[in-house]
């Protein structure tokens, strides 16, 4: 009896450690290289050039488009007014457009949100300097990274690349180890 207990605790953690794990936010890169550059001056990217976006996807959350009321950012989903499911996206770091050469809005809409369709749609950013990442097939992607300029002049890149998941840490798979470790250790010890 206490050989199935054991087994059944070890079965029970493991699970819930790897149920928790998929359902946390995961953390994504954009890899990929320059196609296109379309500015005036300032831009020191050219087609070619390789680089990389990090953002936080959490599709247990539901996308939030942040707009200005007067007082303060309010969050509202954008799939409401589609009809389509969103998820929560974030966008970490990597912008190639320097916040310098970007002419910005004292209260611009915040974009944290995709939409969960066929051929999925990301939008990052805000509205003075959005990166929307797009997709046909699920491997290859399409960036677009725009602002306008101080002279009310788009700045824009357009880039392909993947979309790949950072791994997990090593902790939690060295974790579920451990314990079938002593799961098997403390089986060894009843039989003996």
């Amino acid at each position: 009896m206490i050989k199935r207990s054991v087994y059944f605790l070890t079965f029970l953690v493991t699970f819930s450690c790897f149920a928790t794990a998929l359902a946390a936010p995961v953390n994504f890169t954009f890899s990929g290289e320059v196609d296109s550059v379309n500015a005036s001056s300032g831009i020191d990217i050219a087609p070619g050039d390789l680089f990389t976006y990090n953002i936080l996807i959490d599709m247990d959350r539901t996308g939030e488009q942040s707009t200005w009321d007067g007082t303060q950012y309010v969050a509202v989903d954008p799939g409401a007014s589609t009809g389509f499911p969103t998820f929560y996206a974030e966008f970490l770091d990597g912008f190639l457009i320097n916040d310098s050469l970007i002419s910005t809005t004292s209260n611009p809409v915040l974009l944290n949100y995709g939409f969960a369709t066929i051929a999925p749609l990301i939008f990052l950013g805000s509205s003075d300097h959005q990166l929307t990442l797009s997709t046909i097939d699920g491997t290859n992607w399409l960036a677009n990274e725009a602002a306008l300029d101080s002279n009310g002049v788009i700045i824009e890149i357009i880039s392909g690349g993947t979309l790949q998941a950072v791994p997990l840490p090593a902790s939690l798979p060295l974790l579920c180890a451990a314990l079938l470790g002593l799961a098997g250790f403390r089986r060894k010890n009843s039989a003996e």
